[in-house]
């Protein structure tokens, strides 16, 4: 699968998983402190972060996949270790992956969760550190390494 449709399967099942969870929370399986967790301004402020960040992570796709471009995005970004991940950019694909995971890590942590729905937010974070990993693969193409 390429970035792009991993992607969009990540975002498509984050939606389904949110959707599920409300679902959970309404039949009375999920604990008093897990429904109010789902309806906090936090957490849609969180989710409103998520959105943002996938969408520069979509923008940098496109930069990737032109060495000459990606040359130019490698120089803007900080050479310091705090900025790269295996000595290449850190850049928005890299910050909405680590965000996201946090968020996922945090979830993980809430009381009340489902046995599927933990199931399936582990899954999340898997697919997350793959999406990664192929990332930087790109990366080392388009700078050729």
């Amino acid at each position: 699968m390429d970035i792009i449709g991993l992607a969009t399967s990540i975002s498509a099942s984050a939606i389904s998983i949110d959707l599920g969870r409300k679902g959970f929370a309404t039949r009375g399986k999920a604990e008093e402190g897990r429904i109010s967790y789902e309806n906090g301004k936090d957490t849609l402020n969180s989710l409103n972060n998520a959105i943002q960040g996938f969408d520069d992570a979509f923008l940098v796709l496109d930069i990737v996949e032109d060495a000459t471009l990606y040359h130019i995005a490698d120089k803007a970004i900080p050479h310091h270790k705090d900025h790269r991940i295996n000595g290449l950019p850190k850049d928005s694909f890299h910050i909405a992956c680590g965000s996201h995971k946090t968020r996922i890590k945090n979830i993980l942590r809430s009381p009340g969760i489902d046995s599927i729905e933990k199931a399936l937010l582990k899954q999340r974070l898997a697919n997350l550190t793959t999406a990664q990993n192929s990332y930087i693969e790109k990366q080392k193409k388009a700078m050729e390494i």
